[in-house]
C-alpha cells in the first residue's frame, strides 16, 4: 500500500497533511514508510491524534462561543445547558 493510502485509510486527507501535522518533508516520509515501516505507521496514528485533539478543541471553541452567546441574550436553554466547556 502507498503511503498516501496509508494515510487515507488512517483518516487523513493524504500525505501532505501527514508532512504538515509532522512537520517532515514529503521525501522523508516516502523513506520512513520503505526502509522503517513501523516508524511510518507510528507517524501516521501521531498525526492521526493531534488532527482529531485539533478537531475537538474547535469544536469545543464553537460550543462555548455559542453557551456565551445564548447566556448574553438571556437565552433560557443557556440555564438547563451543561457548560462542557468548563476546566
Amino acid at each position: 500500500m502507498t503511503p498516501a493510502k496509508q494515510a487515507k485509510e488512517a483518516g487523513l486527507k493524504g500525505l501532505h497533511e501527514v508532512s504538515t501535522i509532522s512537520n517532515r518533508p514529503r521525501s522523508t516520509l516516502y523513506e520512513w514508510h520503505k526502509y522503517n515501516p513501523q516508524l511510518f505507521r507510528v507517524v501516521i496514528a501521531g498525526c492521526v491524534a493531534v488532527k482529531n485533539e485539533r478537531e475537538a478543541l474547535a469544536v469545543k471553541a464553537i460550543f462555548k462561543g455559542a453557551c456565551d452567546t445564548m447566556k448574553r441574550n438571556g437565552d433560557f436553554l443557556a440555564n438547563i445547558m451543561p457548560t462542557l466547556y468548563d476546566e
